[in-house]
């Protein structure tokens, strides 16, 4: 995929940019960086269709020597440029420390990002050659991330399944145990990726250090937790700077989707629960409700209970349905419910007693308690606890 303009500016290449039109294409994407120098010399193009010079999704660097002494022709070229889809611009200030307003207009106008870059810093060939490397460093973070996302795919035959894991977790055996760390703090994309290339070259034997969705997804084949964390340690990597989740362990490689999947649930649950480290196993019945959310039978007995409680509030005027959230979010407790609602402790039990009607779940407290807290614990995770893995 590349990179994104406004990843580029990311770089510390991009110090000396500065972005002069196009504000609203930083989110182009770049694929490729061309170096434009004499196309343009002897005839001025006509920006009407493409002409194949330069590859979509780049990234042309040019001083604009062609139009040194016609400087009249540098709107056409930039049409140029924007017909044959190139994402962005970087013109190197030798010969031109601004640009005619026309070209800033049209830039604007077409959200096509063009940067002046000061020459005094920086040559045309460092920056193609620097974009090059962090364009082909992002590819090999996303064909990675790609290869983890096709593991987890629930039709992919177990022999891929293993083949693919092998691929990229080149030991690959059991027992294995998979940790997905994320740091703390906002790591930009350059820092993301100089980060894993950083600990991949200082990694010991039997861990792979694996990118996902700006993570850290750590294969391991120790299965001591604070063996393991030593190795951590001693490769550069600090515990107390991340939320970390972790896998229960696993002593058949088929199970390897399984494996990653619980490292990622356990640390969005950490996440969100606010905890340095869980384990998948110590999740509780989120265990069983963040792996089986997809299921359609949960989904249509929790989505038809929570109706049921709708309905009956737009049949009645009640509040029913957020008397009953609140109260689940409570821990079913009626005075703690009350408060927070700030109404009179008969108010909320006179409302439970209507929604134990509604589910038809009269004198049966236990298995009412039961089909609220589920449904609704069931709706947060559908809603905005979890990414799908």
């Amino acid at each position: 995929m590349g990179l994104t303009v406004g990843e580029v500016l990311e770089l510390p290449l991009a110090g000396n940019f500065t972005l002069v039109a196009g504000k609203g294409g930083l989110g182009r994407i770049v694929e490729n960086v061309n170096l434009l120098d004499y196309e343009y010399d002897t005839k001025s193009p006509r920006g009407i269709e493409p002409d194949g010079l330069f590859d979509q999704k780049s990234f042309v660097v040019t001083s604009m020597l062609f139009a040194k002494d016609k400087a009249n022709i540098i709107l056409n070229v930039t049409r140029q440029l924007y017909v044959d889809g190139v994402s962005a611009i970087g013109i190197i200030q030798a010969y031109f420390k601004s640009l005619p307003r026309e070209v800033i207009e049209f830039a604007d106008s077409k959200n096509f990002p063009i940067f002046l870059v000061s020459s005094e810093k920086t040559f045309s060939e460092n920056v193609v050659i620097g974009l090059t490397r962090a364009i082909e460093s992002s590819e090999n973070i996303n064909h990675i991330e790609e290869k983890i996302n096709f593991i987890m795919q629930h039709k992919v035959s177990p022999a891929t399944r293993l083949s693919t894991a092998q691929e990229i977790i080149p030991f690959f055996r059991a027992p294995y145990r998979f940790y997905y760390m994320v740091s703390k703090h906002q790591v930009n994309t350059y820092g993301f990726q100089h980060q894993i290339l950083t600990l991949k070259s200082k990694k010991t034997d039997g861990i792979e250090i694996l990118p996902y969705q700006f993570g850290i997804l750590i294969c391991t084949m120790e299965i001591d937790e604070k063996i393991f964390m030593e190795k951590l340690k001693k490769i550069g990597i600090r515990k107390e700077e991340y939320i970390i989740g972790v896998s229960t362990g696993c002593f058949e490689t088929d199970k390897v989707a399984n494996e990653i999947r619980e490292a990622l649930y356990a640390q969005r649950y950490a996440s969100r629960n606010k905890k340095m480290i869980c384990k998948f196993s110590e999740m509780g019945i989120w265990q069983m409700i963040l792996p089986n959310r997809d299921n359609i039978w949960i989904q249509k007995y929790c989505e038809g209970l929570l109706q049921k409680l709708k309905s009956a509030d737009c049949e009645f005027g009640t509040e029913i349905f957020d008397t009953i959230s609140i109260y689940v979010a409570n821990n079913c407790d009626t005075k703690n419910t009350a408060a927070k609602m700030s109404v009179h402790a008969n108010t909320i039990r006179y409302r439970i007693k209507k929604a134990q009607e509604v589910l038809k779940l009269e004198g049966n407290e236990m298995e009412f308690q039961q089909a609220i807290w589920f449904a609704f614990n069931y709706k947060i995770g559908i809603d905005s606890y979890f990414d799908t893995f």
